[in-house]
């Protein structure tokens, strides 16, 4: 039995979205370029040469990896039998893990256990 329309619409969409952690985490142009969200709202793209962010950098990097990962696992849950649930949590765990460990071959990236406990 085919799957219904919608069902197969969210989970493109979600596709899209593992596609976009793929390339932002494997993505060596990146590394250099970070968002800093500023006290009064503002965003700022800036460079690590330019900006002196300290703890900012890290509780960013984590605050993003937080959403990103948890909402593409609520994303695929949405579409699977509760009974399925640890199935995808699983999955998303050991993608991220795996990302984590491939950055040891991307230039200018580097592998942080922060990052993998974010990612969970």
């Amino acid at each position: 039995m085919e799957e219904p329309f919608f069902v197969r619409a969210w989970k493109f969409v979600g596709w899209i979205g593992v596609g976009l952690i793929f390339f932002l985490t494997l993505s060596s142009n990146l590394s250099e370029t970070i968002l800093v969200i500023q006290k009064s709202g503002e965003f700022l793209l800036t460079s690590n040469e330019n900006t002196d962010v300290g703890a900012l950098w890290s509780k960013e990097v984590s605050l993003w990896h937080l959403a990103a990962y948890g909402l593409l696992t609520w994303w695929f849950a949405q579409v699977k039998h509760r009974t399925q649930y640890f199935r995808v949590a699983a999955w998303f765990l050991i993608m991220g893990t795996g990302l984590e460990l491939l950055q040891f071959w991307v230039p200018g990236r580097v592998f942080q256990v922060s990052d993998v406990i974010t990612n969970t």
